[in-house]
């Protein structure tokens, strides 16, 4: 399932993307929706993991699993974000006093327990930050550290200036 918050694979480059990277995008292996609030992401992911667990106590066992991929965390807005966007309050910038970092880790949360004991996965995608302080680590998440200890597992990325001499394959030259 994948759950497309900054609907950069909503076109026929995203589509094409998404198969050169191997997934199959057959009906029944791939869900494509998107979401722009985190309430939205944790509606998709609860309907989904909630008819999971009760097909799997009704004693269907041929369930595949469930892999949801949310791109990204960073990209969801809160729910007051979202209505500052649209209502009576559009346009208008306000601090949301560290509400979007809570929101994002109860979400987070919410999900680690939706789906406990199930065959699915959640891999969400968190976009990191340049430490503008000189003493601990180099990076940072964007949004606080709450998703990081609630996530199952983490995996940090950071990219790397590779220029095109540097790769030998020239297949990936051609490709990528």
């Amino acid at each position: 399932v994948w759950i497309d918050v900054e609907h950069a694979s909503d076109d026929e480059a995203g589509r094409k993307w998404l198969e050169r990277a191997g997934v199959n995008l057959d009906e029944e292996q791939f869900m494509y929706t998107s979401a722009s609030t985190l309430e939205e992401i944790k509606t998709i992911i609860a309907k989904i993991s909630v008819d999971y667990q009760a097909q799997t106590k009704a004693g269907e066992t041929d369930l595949p699993p469930v892999v949801f991929v949310v791109d990204s965390w960073a990209a969801a807005l809160t729910s007051s974000q979202w209505d500052k966007t649209g209502g009576k309050d559009a346009g208008k910038v306000v601090g949301d006093m560290g509400q979007r970092a809570k929101q994002l880790g109860d979400v987070v949360n919410s999900v680690t327990h939706l789906c406990a004991g199930l065959p699915i996965m959640v891999l969400g995608i968190q976009h990191i930050m340049d430490n503008q302080d000189g003493y601990g680590r180099k990076h940072k998440t964007t949004g606080g550290n709450k998703l990081l200890y609630y996530a199952s597992g983490c995996i940090l990325l950071t990219k790397k200036e590779l220029k095109l001499e540097d790769v030998d394959d020239k297949d990936i030259k051609d490709t990528y």
